[in-house]
């Protein structure tokens, strides 16, 4: 206990507001151990575990994934798990957002638009099919990436005299097939 007292100290204000008891939003100071390089998630857990166990906020992933620990940090909206800790710290709800309690907010309403966005890539046909229908395309291109990376070890290109020759090729064992390049060795 006595290393908290000698690290530095930061101070924190939290908006705190519970809808139950609370008209409005009111600010609290908190006090708590500043180490550079800790996150803003760290200051929150500190708060809630050493100080006021009432103080609530969000967080899942710990590692900016999953937004669920956003909050407007010194006036700006960011991660929690994120941001690097300030001496001095605000921290706020997201405006965007209704209020559940402190720093939780209530994000239904951003998951259920969330659904019937699309954030990913939608093909309308897979790049790894050949016209037939085979895998025989995929797996070229699974193999691909490891034939050219072990060709010249395979397959020596190298002349007596140490130069390289140019003029000859390389093929890999499964060369065989109809859609494989052959590989030219590099001069």
């Amino acid at each position: 206990m006595e290393e908290l007292f000698k690290m530095k100290r930061g101070r924190v204000t939290l908006l705190r507001y519970n809808p139950q008891i609370d008209p409005a939003p009111h600010p609290e100071v908190y006090e708590f151990p500043f180490e550079p390089g800790m996150s803003v998630l760290d200051v929150a857990f500190y708060i809630y575990e050493e100080v006021d166990g009432t103080f609530s906020f969000s967080y899942c992933c710990r590692n900016s994934h999953c937004g669920l620990c956003g909050a407007k940090i010194n006036r700006r909206p960011g991660l929690m798990c994120r941001e690097r800790a300030t001496p001095e710290l605000l921290l706020e709800p997201l405006d965007n957002l209704p209020v559940i309690r402190d720093l939780m907010v209530d994000r239904q309403d951003y998951e259920r638009r969330n659904e019937s966005l699309r954030l990913f890539l939608d093909r309308s046909k897979s790049p790894w099919s050949s016209p037939n229908g085979s895998i025989k395309g995929l797996w070229t291109a699974l193999k691909w990436p490891a034939a050219v990376s072990n060709a010249t070890a395979a397959f020596p290109i190298a002349l007596p005299s140490g130069r390289l020759n140019t003029s000859s090729w390389a093929r890999p064992p499964w060369s065989s097939w109809p859609d494989m390049p052959l590989i030219r060795e590099m001069s």
